[in-house]
């Protein structure tokens, strides 16, 4: 008998069977229907779905006139992973925001830390399941800036070159090192509504204005060369540029504060 055939009523769907599949083949009564609802229950439990990129929504879907996709110019055989792609591009906002302090982030070191660059598709279920509900996660942080800079072309976005992220680094205290920091981004998908956040979070970051930054919390696994000071091939050294590879990605929200103290809109402010 086939496994297609034995499975019955067991959603299909790449690398998962629905739980209710599961459940229902363990009512049955035929015994090796039973056994095999039970090693694919332990399956789901030991060793989850691989992600799927479109299974992580808030999205508004394409973007720009050449219509990139949420998961970028990343393919199933790409270097670039496709699944972080698709969490670059939440642009839809999370629906609330847990506070969160900077030196918390840092100390947070998933098993993904040992994944190093690789595609997600390659991770261990544990490596996979360590950033699962925490890259679910809205997150806002309060702190200071320590650099704004127009990236270059990244496959998130369709390696567009005018479509670009900007970089900026938050850090604890006014005059922390880069090195201190989290990296906070600002997608190009938000910059329609927001036009001028790159100019006033780089006049935030010169007047060392304190900011709160608002969006999806999500691990970067491309940059873990930036974690430690570095020589390259020419002998050049290159400090470290953040102290953990968790990021705001994208941000959903600047805010500075008023008069009163009072958290509002970086646009709100008259600079």
């Amino acid at each position: 008998m086939s496994i297609c055939a034995i499975c019955g009523s067991v959603p299909s769907h790449p690398g998962r069977v629905g739980i209710w599949g599961r459940v229902t083949l363990l009512k049955q009564g035929d015994p090796l229907k039973q056994s095999l609802a039970a090693v694919l229950l332990l399956w789901s439990v030991v060793l989850p779905a691989q992600d799927d990129p479109a299974l992580i929504g808030h999205t508004s879907g394409s973007f720009g006139v050449e219509r990139c996709p949420p998961t970028g110019d990343a393919t199933a055989t790409s270097a670039p992973d496709p699944y972080l792609n698709a969490l670059k591009n939440r642009d839809v906002a999370p629906g609330s925001y847990a506070p969160m302090k900077v030196a918390r982030i840092v100390a947070d070191v998933p098993v993904a830390s040992t994944a190093k660059h690789d595609r997600r598709d390659r991770w261990t279920p544990a490596q996979r399941r360590s950033l699962r509900k925490k890259e679910e996660t809205g997150i806002e942080v309060t702190g200071f800036l320590a650099g704004v800079n127009h990236e270059g072309e990244e496959s998130c976005n369709c390696s567009d070159p005018i479509h670009r992220d900007y970089h900026m680094w938050l850090v604890p205290s006014a005059g922390d090192k880069q090195a201190k920091s989290i990296v906070v981004e600002l997608s190009p998908r938000l910059l329609d509504d927001h036009p001028n956040w790159p100019k006033l979070a780089t006049k935030a970051w010169r007047d060392g204005t304190l900011v709160r930054i608002r969006g999806w919390r999500m691990w970067d696994q491309e940059h873990p060369e930036q974690l430690h000071n570095r020589t390259d091939r020419h002998g050049k050294l290159h400090h470290a540029t953040r102290a953990t590879l968790w990021e705001i990605h994208p941000i959903h929200e600047i805010d500075v504060q008023d008069a009163q103290g009072k958290w509002v809109a970086i646009e709100s402010i008259s600079h």
